[in-house]
């Protein structure tokens, strides 16, 4: 969720709403629309990127119908919120 983010140069609320519809394979890229902005942007599938994304849903990501990339591993399972992410970060800061 992290290397998304950084690699792709997105705010944590373009991280934390991005659906599995929104990756495309095949052509490589990545459509989303800004939460702030609401600009939509195609941005193109790194490989490190597309291969993180890949292992994150074929071996982390639990298997379960919400449309969103990132769900919480707990149930009721629901999209990760931007505060997850911020914890995540001051965590590793504080180490």
């Amino acid at each position: 969720m992290v290397m998304t983010g950084l690699r792709l140069g997105l705010r944590s609320s373009d991280v934390v709403n991005l659906k599995l519809a929104d990756i495309n394979w095949k052509n490589k890229t990545i459509f989303i629309i800004q939460q702030k902005t609401r600009a939509s942007i195609t941005l193109p599938l790194q490989n490190d990127v597309g291969n993180a994304l890949y292992a994150y849903i074929k071996n982390g990501r639990p298997c379960v119908e919400p449309l969103f990339e990132f769900i919480s591993h707990k149930t009721p399972y629901s999209k990760v919120t931007t505060k997850i992410i911020w914890e995540y970060n001051h965590a590793r800061k504080c180490k």
